[in-house]
């Protein structure tokens, strides 16, 4: 039963316009100006992080991250994207061989889908990206490792070029000793032609 209820949570995040979209088919893609093609999107995010498998919460229980995006549409509610994104996770009392916090320096490109839900002014997206990350704890070597990530959020449009709203990213890095990571913050974006 708990696994039925996970899929539908997942569901509603990940694809939302199957579930929540009010707007006309006929008249759906001109109603979406938040993402159309030839406009670019610049974005500020922060976050709040809490890496959840229980090698990495021995040693850090916490932490805190900020990103920047860009994105070009390219395509009606599809646009490609690039991020770069600082993590840095506190070190607590547990058994390390590292001697300090962890830093995680992560560029990533991506794609996003975006969709208008009940309103021209409220978007909802979902996005996946891929990249590398340098991971440099003081005490211990500096290692690459691959990311994977997926999130979804909000975007409230406060006027035609700015919007805010919350974001949730879940990234897997691939290390010697994995980091799954979850992020919630807000982001702050500014649309350009």
């Amino acid at each position: 039963m708990k696994k039925n209820i996970v899929w539908v949570v997942v569901i509603l995040f990940f694809f939302p316009s199957f579930v929540f979209s009010k707007v006309k088919p006929s008249t759906r893609i001109e109603n979406i100006k938040h993402v159309e093609p030839g406009r670019w999107a610049f974005s500020f995010q922060g976050f709040g992080e809490i890496p959840i498998n229980p090698t990495i919460r021995d040693e850090y229980r916490s932490g805190f991250g900020v990103a920047t995006r860009l994105g070009y549409g390219f395509w009606e509610g599809l646009s490609v994207e690039g991020e770069f994104q600082y993590d840095l996770l506190f070190r607590e009392n547990g058994p390390t061989p590292d001697q300090g916090n962890k830093n995680l320096w992560s560029l990533s490109p991506g794609l996003r889908y975006t969709t208008n839900i009940l309103q021209e002014d409220i978007a909802w997206y979902s996005f996946g990206l891929t990249g590398i990350t340098f991971d440099y704890t003081k005490g211990n070597q500096g290692k690459l490792a691959v990311h994977l990530g997926a999130g979804t959020g909000l975007d409230f449009n406060l006027t035609d070029k700015f919007s805010i709203g919350p974001i949730f990213k879940y990234r897997f890095f691939i290390e010697n000793d994995d980091i799954h990571l979850i992020s919630m913050g807000a982001a702050f974006t500014y649309l350009f032609d």
